[in-house]
């Protein structure tokens, strides 16, 4: 994969301490919050507004996040993950990892990590029936396009090292390679300004090409197992069931832009239920909204956006909060419950060359150990 930064159109950058200065300014000026009884609604309607969201959208808002292989790659590769386990002796009979996505949407992290991983198996789980509905109609035409490209390479039809499908494939691929560069950076600044208030259409934009990773499927190819997925509420504790897989037994819990979708007083809950789930030993990756973002700037120039410090409601009526490292340390490591191998913040300045515009983007990317 081709990465993005460090080109002429998306680069790093250092947020200087005048930078931050004039965004903090900002952020605190905007002390107008919506009313008490108005958040307590939208709280309650979360998971209604989720399902909206995706029956409006269905698989084509989100990009594939293709970044996760080239951020966390030795995650899911490292042979011994979990070396001095507790379960060594459960791990070396079972070899294949258990990744568990909270929050997986439609797929956009699990389908990369499926293509990519074929000794892993993998569960998902949303709390919007919608969306596990869609993941679950993808993944199937996946894994059929895959079928048929087997069959068609064992009964000789591959001749010319590409099926049918494969050529759809690298022709869809041609097209996207070509206009890509040309329309990245107009795309990333139409989406961000959309009339219908969701600013962070593309919340990882500048990491990587906007393709779908269905189009690097251009021949036969082992594939992840999609174990199961399932409808879950993550911020309630009492939800959490050994149906979904055995406590203590899941190799990696993958948090990907998700815990900034839950209010601040069920982020514990969030972290409670990863830490059940995971073996001791087990990693938590994360990937989320950084404080300052340009996004947050954004939001707090709105009226009625606000609904405490750091955290708005979208035009779609979803939820974003704005993280700090120090705040995910603070949540994850209390009560001795996680030790810190990662915790960073992620910066691009993402050019709009045509409109002579800069916007700079903050993310924070984590890795939380399971002691």
């Amino acid at each position: 994969m081709r990465p993005f930064f460090d080109s002429d159109i998306v680069v790093n950058f250092t947020l200087s301490e005048e930078a931050i200065e004039r965004e903090k300014k900002i952020i605190e000026n905007n002390k107008r919050a919506i009313h008490e009884f108005q958040k307590e609604k939208l709280l309650q309607e979360g998971k209604k507004n989720w399902d909206k969201f995706y029956n409006h959208y269905k698989t084509n808002f989100f990009k594939d996040r293709k970044w996760i292989k080239v951020e966390f790659d030795h995650i899911f590769k490292d042979g011994d993950l979990l070396n001095d386990s507790k379960n060594c002796e459960n791990e070396q009979k079972e070899k294949r990892k258990i990744i568990l996505e909270m929050g997986c949407g439609v797929g956009n992290t699990l389908i990369p990590l499926l293509l990519e991983y074929h000794n892993c198996d993998f569960i998902g789980i949303d709390f919007s029936k919608n969306a596990i509905n869609l993941l679950n109609e993808k993944w199937k035409k996946i894994v059929h396009i895959n079928e048929t490209l087997k069959n068609e390479q064992m009964n000789g039809q591959n001749l010319n090292g590409l099926s049918s499908l494969g050529d759809i494939s690298n022709s869809e691929n041609r097209k996207v390679e070509n206009d890509k560069v040309e329309n990245i950076s107009d795309s990333v600044e139409n989406n961000i300004s959309t009339e219908n208030g969701y600013d962070m259409e593309y919340e990882d934009q500048g990491e990587e090409e906007n393709y779908s990773c269905i189009y690097d499927l251009k021949e036969y190819k082992k594939l992840g197992n999609l174990i199961k997925t399932s409808v879950v509420d993550i911020t309630s504790y009492n939800e959490i069931s050994t149906n979904l897989n055995e406590l203590g037994y899941v190799d990696v819990v993958l948090l990907i832009y998700v815990l900034s979708s839950v209010s601040p007083e069920k982020m514990k809950n969030v972290i409670l239920n990863s830490y059940k789930y995971l073996k001791s030993g087990g990693y938590v990756l994360l990937r989320d909204y950084g404080l300052y973002d340009l996004t947050q700037v954004r939001f707090a120039n709105k009226k009625e956006k606000k609904i405490s410090d750091n955290f708005y409601v979208r035009g779609d009526k979803t939820f974003v909060y704005f993280f700090t490292t120090e705040e995910l340390r603070n949540l994850f490591c209390q009560n001795d419950m996680f030790e810190e191998i990662q915790n960073k913040y992620i910066t691009r300045i993402v050019k709009n060359r045509k409109r002579n515009l800069e916007m700079k983007r903050i993310w924070v990317q984590s890795i939380f150990r399971k002691k």
